[in-house]
Formats: structure tokens, sequence, C-alpha cells
């Protein structure tokens, strides 16, 4: 399908006009909110913003091209560039377009690569009107601010997970310390045949502080680790350790079990100790700091042993708090799996309609009966 005809085609410079971020080493940052902008995302925060908010950086160094938006003022660092005019564009519209294509290979081919701005300032691109513009971010939009508000139902349930475990060593009825050994089962051993079918998770499915496995891969069994349903996955190497990599196992895909990374100890359930209490205690700095203490092994990459767990003893709680703890807080695990699976499927049908909106081969009212749909279903 051709470009509509009522979009004009125009050089990207004519499109956007870009400008390279700034300066800011980690030991010139001042504390303060205004978050800081790398190739990668958000990269800290600072006291002062160079660039109003409603507006977006792309990736120079690494990830090259890939946009991220920021609503509020921002820094953006040396490693990306940001849009300095939007020549009359609608803002969210030009991210999409960005979001929707490819420059990688738009680098200088040097050893680093970096993503010139004269180097794609003459790439072909197709403008609708300043209306179709907003209408077309506003489809896009909905999805991710279902999803954005999904993300905030999931941190906050997290925190109230976490809230309570806290209450429990607050209440005054625990016991005297226990082995964790004792309260749960450490790298079970699960009998999965080499021709049955299970979840491969590795440490890149896992994003750092989240408890949110990004994998639904269904193949045959391989080598590795076990675990099922329940279980916690806790990293044991450095860094993924000291950056929270945690997750708790929770497959709505059809299989109850999976294998994968042996950098994960795995941590099962026992008696009245729980998923989410398992869980709370590895997000628990002061049980974080003791596990990296308790690392050994070459610089950049120490390990922690699944001894570590019979020899580190905690103060239980006496069984009724743990009841009620496992009460309050298994609902708000399930809501968290509810939200990440409604998270990939609207994920995914924006990343579907993303190519055929910005390219003009689906038209806006189409595009938006199947988003309405979309939310409509998931409420």
């Amino acid at each position: 399908m051709k470009t509509p005809r009522d979009w004009v085609t125009r050089p990207l410079s004519q499109f956007v006009s870009l400008q390279r971020g700034f300066d800011l080493p980690t030991h010139a940052r001042v504390p303060g909110s205004v978050p800081v902008l790398s190739s990668g995302g958000v990269n800290g925060s600072h006291n002062e913003a160079k660039v109003d908010g409603d507006n977006f950086v792309i990736g120079r160094v690494t990830n090259i091209g890939r946009p991220t938006w920021s609503s509020v003022p921002f820094w953006p660092l040396n490693t990306t560039l940001f849009v300095k005019d939007f020549l009359g564009n609608f803002p969210k519209f030009c991210f999409y377009w960005f979001l929707a294509t490819d420059l990688s290979g738009f680098d200088s081919g040097s050893v680093q690569p970096v993503l010139n701005r004269n180097y794609i300032a003459n790439i072909p691109v197709a403008i609708p009107s300043f209306v179709e513009q907003r209408r077309v971010a506003g489809v896009l939009g909905a999805l991710d601010d279902k999803i954005e508000s999904n993300l905030r139902t999931i941190s906050l349930s997290e925190s109230l997970i976490l809230a309570h475990f806290s209450q429990l060593f607050n209440s005054g009825h625990v016991s005297a310390g226990t082995a964790l050994s004792d309260l749960m089962e450490v790298n079970p051993r699960y009998s999965l045949k080499r021709e049955s079918l299970a979840i491969k998770v590795s440490m890149q499915d896992i994003p750092s502080d989240s408890p949110i496995i990004n994998t639904h891969s269904v193949m045959p069994v391989g080598a590795g680790s076990r675990f099922s349903n329940g279980d916690v996955l806790f990293a044991r190497i450095s860094p993924c350790l000291e950056n929270g990599k945690t997750a708790v196992v929770d497959f709505l895909s059809g299989s109850e079990v999976g294998f994968g990374s042996t950098e994960f100890i795995i941590l099962s359930p026992r008696g009245e100790i729980s998923t989410t209490w398992i869980y709370a205690l590895a997000r628990e700095p002061n049980f974080r700091e003791a596990c990296r203490q308790a690392m050994s092994g070459s610089s950049g990459r120490q390990r922690l042993s699944a001894d570590f767990f019979s020899r580190y003893t905690i103060a239980t709680p006496k069984e009724f708090d743990l009841v009620a703890f496992n009460k309050a807080t298994m609902p708000l695990l399930t809501l968290m799996g509810a939200r990440r699976d409604e998270n990939q499927r609207l994920a995914q049908l924006r990343d579907a309609l993303l190519p055929e909106l910005m390219s003009g081969r689906m038209r806006v009212d189409e595009a938006g009966r199947l988003v309405s749909e979309a939310l409509d279903e998931e409420v």
C-alpha cells in the first residue's frame, strides 16, 4: 500500500531537529528529582533540567535510534540525541516514528558505533497532518498509558508485600533464629524428562528490581536448574545479585515447570513459609547485604553458594502471623501476575499496530476499534 495521498514525504531534517545531549558525569550530579536520560533510559537524577518535558531522546552510542520518552523536564546525556525543535509536528507522533524505525544501520561504522545526526538527515519520513498525528499518537498512547498504569499497580503491590513482611518482625511474635534451609527447600530436585516441554528462563528474562519474568517460550527441557510454579529464583552471581535479580515463578502459559540458568538459586516454599515470604526476604536490604558479603570468587564474577542458606539464621514469626501474612499477600502476587500478562498482550498489540499506523497502511478509526476492544476485554 502506498503512502496516503493526504500525507507528505519529507527528509528527517524537516521532520525534527536533533541535538546532541550534554556531559554530566556521576560525580558532578546534585541530588534532585530531574531524570537523567541515557541511551539505555533513565540513568539517575540531577537537580537541573536541560530540556522541557513531553520530549524524548534517542540512543546515540548504544541502543542506536531507540527513543526514550519523558513527560517531565530532563537532562539528556551526551550518549543521546534529543529533539531541539519538532518543526510543527506532534511530539508523541515523532516519538512513535523513531520507535517504529530501525536506525541501527546508520552508525559511524567505527570500532565504537555512534549515530551521527547528519547520517540520518535525509531519511524520508511520511508525515500526516498535525490532527492525524495526534490521533495516531492517541491510539498508541492509550495502550502505553494502560501498560504504565499496570506497572504502577505491580510496583504498589510489591511495596505492600514488603511492608507486610516488615510488620511481621515488629509484632513481637517471633521465635529464636532458624536456619533458612530449615524453613524452605533450597535447590529442590524436580524430575523432568528431556523430551518434556517446559518454560526456559535465562538471566536476561528477569529485569532488575522486578518480579516479572519476560518469557513464555516453551521448549524441550535442556540443561540447567529446574523450578516450578511458586518457587523463587534468586540470582547468585555478581553483579546480578547486587542489582536485585529476583523473580517469582508464575507461569500462566500452560506449563507449571521451567528450567534454565544455573546462576539462580531456587528457593521453594515449605509449610507456612510462602512464595511471597521468600520473595520479600530476598528483596530485604540487610539480607541482600549478607548475601553480598558471603560471595566468593574472582572480582567481577563472584558467586553465592547455596550453603549460605544453611548458615544464615532468621527470627521466625509465629504460625498465626504467617497465615495472616499469606492471606494478605498472595492475592497481591496474583494481581501482579495478571497485570504482567495483560501488559504482554497489550504490548504485542501496540507493536503490531505501530508500523501499520506510522506508514498509513492502517487508518486510525480501524486501529482505534481494535484498541478499544482490547482495553474493554482487559477491564
